[in-house]
């Protein structure tokens, strides 16, 4: 189910203008696996994400409440359409959110 919540998900952030432009350099191949693992992970799965931490991740990205709240209404457009219940899509959206201040953050 995580894989398809991640393809739906790109597809809609492929469509939108106002954030594609964030993905233009991105390896999607890496980032789907990456993202679907820390979706795993975040969620008590048996997963382990091991890559690099929000603030790195997102640093120097010029992101903005705007652009991050346009990411997540597709995150749980996607949840929504691949039929994840209420109570666990808004555990993982809530447990996602906790991530903002580190995904905002802009470090030098």
């Amino acid at each position: 189910m995580i894989d398809a919540v991640v393809n739906d998900f790109l597809y809609r952030i492929a469509g939108d203008e106002r954030i594609v432009d964030f993905f233009a350099n991105t390896n999607i191949d890496h980032f789907a696996e990456a993202f679907a693992t820390q979706l795993c992970d975040i969620s008590d799965g048996p997963c382990d994400y091991a890559g690099p931490s929000m603030a790195r991740a997102h640093q120097q990205m010029g992101i903005t409440n705007a652009h991050f709240n346009a990411v997540v209404d597709h995150l749980r457009a996607a949840l929504v359409d691949q039929d994840v219940p209420a109570g666990p899509r808004n555990r993982l959206l809530g447990r996602l959110a906790r991530l903002h201040d580190a995904v905002m953050l802009r470090q030098p």
